[in-house]
């Protein structure tokens, strides 16, 4: 019997694990040649509200400005705006430097978090499209514009743009971002093909201003606006035609303090978005949030559980054979860690290295929420 339970274990988890990164990406390509769902393009410049959430953003944020205002899009047709989150850095005072050149500066009255920040702007804003941008992220030049031709579809809801991180210096949390990052490309561009991306980055999504909604302060808005926007039956986008040049966190630290919290608070969201979930709804979403998300955040555990079971068959030798290969995994992560520690790189480490890293802040996010710890609304700049 433990034999049975140990086999059926292993066949279910080694499944689970090539489903989430094969199994679905074969999917969403073969799905986009079957029944793809082209998207009608044309050269329109609505007028568009550029949004930059800022707190303390005193290093890059007169760089930033510089980079909207030299964007290639009708100035008539651009409203930039700088919503800080009560800042206490030369923030306000780099904003107000810019207000000659049509730059406007709203300041919330307290320390509260980019969603309720938004809640109380969007309203008030007379653009047809609202455009969230950090203030650490530089634009191609005809970035809105790539943006903007996907909205002459009435069918689309919901743009986001394509983020290059760049870093001076390569370690391997850099090496093993990038090449995930290719990976989490293709999804988003597969996804799009196919009718809806699940997954925008807060660096740069437009949304329709009538499709807004009010997110609550605890949950993140670059996942719920989209999100909300899927809810009233309209498409997300990710356009890959733009490039908008950010910086990734450099150390092991960070990058899991960082992805830890931001998956808290995406999984609070999702929860709180549950009724997308349902298959009967709409078949399709249903299965790209379960595997373009919820899965993804349960492959340590589910890791786990394909070692300990593979462990309960190793006196076959295809199974210790098998075992030996996730040891050397799980030591090559090891590796790679502490050679990024050291400040070197190993090509053959990073990325055993960058998978327990990714995985490991995902299990510690769920291992936070099923502990109680409440999930907060505001963000702290990192050190990118």
């Amino acid at each position: 019997m433990p034999e049975a339970l140990g086999q059926i274990l292993f066949g279910f988890s080694l499944f689970l694990l090539a489903y989430i990164h094969f199994g679905y990406p074969a999917f969403l390509w073969a799905l986009g040649r079957i029944r793809p769902r082209p998207v009608r393009r044309a050269d329109v410049t609505p007028v568009i509200d550029l949004v930059i959430g800022a707190f303390n953003e005193e290093a890059v944020l007169g760089k930033k400005l510089e980079n909207c205002l030299a964007l290639d899009y009708p100035r008539d047709r651009l409203n930039i705006i700088v919503a800080s989150d009560a800042s206490t850095d030369r923030t306000h005072a780099i904003a107000r430097s810019f207000e000659g050149r049509g730059v406007k500066l709203v300041v919330a009255p307290r320390r509260r978090g980019k969603a309720a920040n938004f809640r109380e702007l969007v309203p008030a804003l007379g653009g047809e499209l609202v455009l969230f941008s950090d203030a650490g992220s530089l634009y191609r030049s005809d970035t809105l514009r790539k943006i903007a031709r996907n909205f002459a579809d009435p069918e689309v809801g919901c743009v986001g743009g394509r983020i290059r991180y760049v870093n001076p210096g390569e370690t391997s949390v850099t090496q093993g971002e990038g090449l995930y990052w290719r990976y989490e490309v293709f999804l988003r561009k597969a996804e799009s093909a196919i009718g809806s991306a699940v997954v925008l980055s807060g660096a740069v999504y437009a949304i329709r201003r009538e499709l807004y909604r009010a997110v609550p302060d605890h949950l993140p808005d670059d996942f719920m606006s989209p999100m909300n926007v899927l809810d009233q039956g309209r498409r997300v986008l990710y356009e890959t035609d733009t490039e908008i040049l950010e910086t990734m966190a450099t150390s092991t630290r960070t990058e899991i303090a960082t992805k830890t919290r931001i998956i808290s608070r995406n999984f609070t969201a999702l929860r709180s978005m549950k009724r997308l979930l349902n298959p009967r709804r709409d078949p399709l979403l249903a299965v790209q949030l379960l595997s373009h998300r919820l899965l993804r955040w349960f492959v340590l555990p589910i890791a786990l559980v394909l070692l300990l079971s593979n462990l309960m068959l190793i006196h076959r030798p295809v199974y210790a054979a098998l075992f030996a290969g996730q040891l050397l995994f799980y030591l090559l992560a090891l590796t790679g860690f502490l050679l990024n520690r050291a400040g070197k790189r190993s090509k053959v480490a990073f990325l055993p290295f960058y998978f327990v890293l990714v995985n490991l802040s995902a299990a510690l996010a769920l291992g936070r929420l099923l502990l109680g710890h409440r999930v907060g609304g505001v963000w702290e700049p990192v050190e990118r």
